[in-house]
């Protein structure tokens, strides 16, 4: 009954948003935050065995987050001792620790295996449960009457859509206190991803003011680039897996944004940047 989503949905899903939703900071005790901060660093860097060290300890203490993280470890094979089976352990953990993306990513390998209906319902519910809209949505489609393995191309077109634009750019913190997304979400986006480049700004306040204006405060961030000419404030929309989907969000934009001539850039060219200051 699955099948469908096996070769049309699955792969992309998995590369899309599960990466996208590992790279972001839990509000968890002070060592276990700053061991998953620093395998953040080090897997932004490539070094990949030393963020598993760094991810293990936080993962020991509780962190869901780094649950997962090892879990993408062992199943991109980042590390020696890579292991589906320990892959699939983390994701596991994770979502027992009630993060809701774990249980997502886990119900779409099971559904690329061809697991029972039953079953990816159950880890569907779980994150739904814990507030997921991906998970809702997919559950939704299961359940709900459409049979995944015959929805058209447009249906599962608006599905990724969902996924890609509904949890990639999800704030841990919705308070007024985060109102603006800066250098620190830039840095924990995947570093192989995607992103729109807006506009810069010579004054922090105009790239704020840019950013109420057309109510980018969820999908957009900025970061600092100084030079001897002064500091410049660049806006960036959206965090992508890929060239092909930030070059289809790029042409999604209204009509007032895509008058800025956005173009398309590599999130690793904004890390370096913000690394180099």
């Amino acid at each position: 009954m699955l099948a469908g989503l096996r070769k049309q949905s699955t792969v992309q899903t998995l590369q899309m948003l599960s990466l996208v939703c590992m790279l972001s900071f839990f509000s968890g005790g002070a060592a276990a935050d700053d061991d998953y901060s620093q395998g953040l660093t080090s897997y932004i860097q490539g070094d990949y065995e030393v963020a598993q060290e760094h991810w293990l300890r936080s993962a020991k203490a509780k962190n869901p987050k780094a649950m997962f993280n090892l879990g993408i470890l062992h199943e991109q094979g980042k590390i020696g001792d890579a292991d589906q089976v320990k892959a699939e352990r983390w994701f596991k953990l994770a979502g027992q620790a009630g993060y809701a993306a774990a249980d997502y990513h886990y119900a779409n390998r099971l559904i690329n295996r061809g697991a029972p209906q039953t079953e990816v319902a159950r880890y569907l519910r779980r994150s739904a449960g814990n507030g997921f809209y991906p998970a809702k949505a997919l559950l939704s489609k299961i359940l709900g009457g459409d049979r995944l393995a015959t929805l058209s191309p447009k249906q599962l077109g608006e599905l990724q859509e969902l996924e890609k634009i509904d949890t990639a750019l999800e704030l841990e913190d919705t308070s007024d206190q985060v109102r603006y997304l800066t250098e620190d979400w830039i840095k924990t986006r995947m570093a192989t991803g995607w992103t729109i480049q807006m506009l810069a700004f010579k004054e922090e306040a105009k790239v704020r003011e840019f950013i109420d204006e057309h109510e980018l405060h969820r999908s957009a961030a900025y970061f600092v680039e100084h030079s001897g000419d002064g500091d410049l404030y660049k806006l960036v929309y959206g965090s992508y897996s890929s060239k092909a989907l930030a070059d289809q969000a790029r042409n999604s934009l209204a009509p007032a944004l895509r008058a800025h001539g956005p173009w398309l850039r590599t999130l690793a060219s904004v890390q370096k940047i913000i690394a180099s200051q």
